[in-house]
């Protein structure tokens, strides 16, 4: 668009420019009549050939400080925040009240920082909550005892107004329990008690879906790849939703190292990285929970890396823990943000601690500053 628009404007103001005299514009047309007529013609195009050549010359410096960085003024471009989604809490882990900025220490990389920006995570929304019960990752015996402790939880909410709930089926698709709102279109006020009949609900779902295959029968790198994509298609639906978003992903996971034929090793972390950056960058947490059983101990790896990459945490048999944390730290977390350093592909380890004495906080660990 830059070599469009400044092509566009030298090619106007030199067609302007060839006929910016009355005599030079007459020596083109000299093959016309001389008239009367066509001298006031004349001299009206000339007239506004210069009108136009001071039109893009207004054009020119109007744009020049958009087009191309600073402006005359000298005034630098708009600094990048990081956001950290801070819960803090005490030795009883119960939240932390009262707490200011003078009570918080951050290192970006192991340089303090400034906090420039401080508040609290809780509003007047209530906090918005997704849970991904994954079937595609985790084995049959298991996912009975994930998809009662789901209902256990959600059953008795009085209100399941901005929770959601999806299933990761076998083939690697997200199917809806209770779908996240379309982008512009308001909730149905009716909707807030689905949690009510939660069984019914994702009993026909699971049924609907025939995920009743080990997932020891789809070859592993496939599963990785069908995972990291739902969580992303996941992630920019729910961008639209205003403040602090949780993700709950219950599941086995997928391991970080794949041993291919022949020995050879292949790193997913690369995509992990990735899928956790742009969790970040859309202010959402990824906490899990593992159901337990053989598959999940080789892949906490994984699990640890979303939390420490998107401020989350890791949960062992226990989903009415992590709902129950999530929503507490609605109302009792904090958001602190400070300048970003200047991009540099590197990872940048973050390190919040509280200056008071007997605070516990959990945030991200760090970030890819990209």
């Amino acid at each position: 668009m830059l070599n469009w628009l400044s092509a566009g404007l030298f090619n106007r103001m030199r067609t302007v420019a060839h006929y910016d005299t009355p005599e030079r514009f007459v020596a083109k047309g000299s093959n016309l009549q001389d008239t009367k007529a066509q001298s006031q013609l004349e001299a009206e195009m000339w007239t506004n050939g210069k009108r136009l050549r001071f039109f893009w010359l207004g054009v020119t410096f109007t744009l020049a400080p958009l087009l191309f960085g600073e402006g005359a003024q000298g005034k630098p471009p708009r600094t990048d925040l990081v956001t950290l989604n801070v819960i803090a809490v005490d030795d009883h882990d119960h939240p932390a009240e009262g707490l200011t900025t003078k009570d918080f220490q951050i290192s970006d990389a192991g340089k303090r920082q400034q906090v420039v920006s401080f508040g609290r995570i809780g509003s007047d929304a209530q906090p918005v909550v997704v849970i991904l019960f994954d079937l595609m990752n985790t084995n049959l015996a298991n996912r009975v005892y994930a998809q009662n402790e789901i209902i256990r939880t959600l059953k008795p909410l009085k209100s399941g107004e901005s929770i959601y709930l999806y299933l990761l089926t076998y083939s690697g698709s997200l199917y809806p329990v209770h779908a996240l709102p379309e982008e512009g279109v308001a909730a149905d006020p009716e909707a807030a008690g689905w949690t009510q009949d939660i069984q019914p609900r994702l009993e026909a779902a699971i049924d609907h879906v025939f995920g009743f295959k080990s997932p020891e029968d789809k070859l592993v790198n496939v599963r990785i790849d069908e995972s990291y994509a739902a969580i992303r298609t996941l992630a920019s639906t729910m961008q639209s939703l205003p403040g602090w978003k949780n993700l709950i992903w219950i599941t086995h996971s997928v391991p970080t190292v794949v041993r291919q034929d022949g020995g050879r090793a292949y790193d997913y972390s690369p995509k992990l990285r990735r899928t956790a950056t742009t969790l970040g960058l859309m202010n959402i947490t990824l906490s899990s929970v593992d159901p337990g059983g053989e598959l999940g101990s080789a892949n906490l790896d994984t699990l640890n890396q979303f939390a420490n990459l998107t401020g989350g945490k890791v949960y062992d048999n226990h989903f009415e823990k992590a709902f129950s944390d999530v929503m507490t730290a609605w109302d009792s977390g904090y958001v602190i943000q400070y300048a970003a350093p200047p991009a540099d592909g590197k990872y940048h380890k973050v390190h919040v601690e509280s200056l008071r004495k007997g605070i516990r906080i959990q945030t991200k660990q760090g970030y890819y500053n990209q």
